[in-house]
C-alpha cells in the first residue's frame, strides 16, 4: 500500500500519467460506472500498478462538481469495488478504496497494486440498457486511454492474441516470427518479450526439422505422427 501522505499528495495536485488516471464523478452502481473502474483497474494491474482518482476533470485536473453521487464514500465502498475485481478479472487482485479529504470534500483514489506475471483477462462481459458493450468478454486490457484491444490467447487454437498500446510517442508495429504474429512496443513489456523468445525458438526447432527432412520439416515424422 502507498504512504497515505504520497495518497494526499496526489489528489492535492492532480495530474495524469501512466500510473495516474483522472476520471470525472460518475455512478458506480450502473453498468457506465463499473465499466470505467474495471477497465481502468485492470489497464493499470497490466501496467503495474497505479491510481484512479474520481472526481478531477482530466483535462484541467481541477476538482469536479458535476455528478457527484450522494454518499461518495459508500458509493465507492471497498466491497463494491473488490467485487467488480473478482466478478470481472481473470486473476483477481486486491484493490485498495482511499477517502481523501480536499476543500471539504472527499474524493475516491482507487490503488492498484503492481505484481503482475500474466496480463490479466476480462473474463466476463459487460453491457448497458441499450446493449452496447461496455467490457468484451477475454480481453487484454492495458492504459486505458490509449488502447486498442484485440482478443486473448484461444488454448483450443493456439493462435496467439495481441494488444495493440500506442502512446504518441512510441512506435509499435507487427514482427512475424515463425508462424507467430507478435505486436509489442518500443519499451518491450515482459508478457510480449517471452512471447517474442517463444516464438524465435519454436522457428529454430522447425528449422532444423526441416533441413534434416530435406526442406518440409514434417516428412521428419513417420506415419503414425503425421496421422
Amino acid at each position: 500500500m502507498a504512504d497515505l501522505d504520497f495518497i494526499a499528495d496526489l489528489v492535492r495536485y492532480p495530474r495524469e500519467s501512466l500510473s495516474t488516471e483522472l476520471k470525472a464523478w460518475f455512478d458506480p452502481s450502473m453498468p457506465e460506472g463499473q465499466a470505467k473502474i474495471v477497465r481502468c483497474a485492470l489497464a493499470m494491474r497490466n501496467r503495474g500498478g497505479g491510481f484512479m482518482l474520481v472526481g478531477f476533470d482530466n483535462a484541467t485536473g481541477d476538482p469536479s462538481t458535476n455528478d457527484r453521487p450522494p454518499g461518495a464514500r459508500i458509493a465507492f465502498h471497498i466491497d463494491r469495488t473488490q467485487g467488480l475485481i473478482t466478478r470481472f478479472a481473470s486473476e483477481s487482485f486486491e484493490v485498495t478504496v482511499h477517502s481523501v479529504e480536499r476543500d471539504g470534500a472527499l474524493f475516491p483514489v482507487i490503488e492498484i497494486p503492481e505484481g503482475v506475471r500474466s496480463p490479466v483477462v476480462s473474463k466476463s462481459s459487460l453491457a448497458d440498457s441499450t446493449g452496447r458493450q461496455l467490457i468484451r468478454e477475454n480481453r487484454v486490457l492495458f492504459e486505458p486511454s490509449t488502447l486498442t484491444t484485440r482478443p486473448a490467447p484461444r488454448k483450443r487454437s493456439g493462435r496467439i492474441g495481441t494488444a495493440f498500446w500506442r502512446p504518441a510517442s512510441t512506435t509499435v508495429r507487427p514482427t512475424s516470427v515463425g508462424s507467430c504474429a507478435v505486436t509489442y512496443r518500443a519499451s518491450r513489456h515482459p508478457f510480449f518479450e517471452n512471447l517474442r523468445r517463444t516464438c524465435r525458438r519454436q522457428s529454430r526447432i522447425r528449422n532444423r526439422r526441416a533441413k534434416r527432412s530435406g526442406g518440409c520439416w514434417h516428412r521428419g515424422l513417420d506415419d503414425s505422427a503425421r496421422s
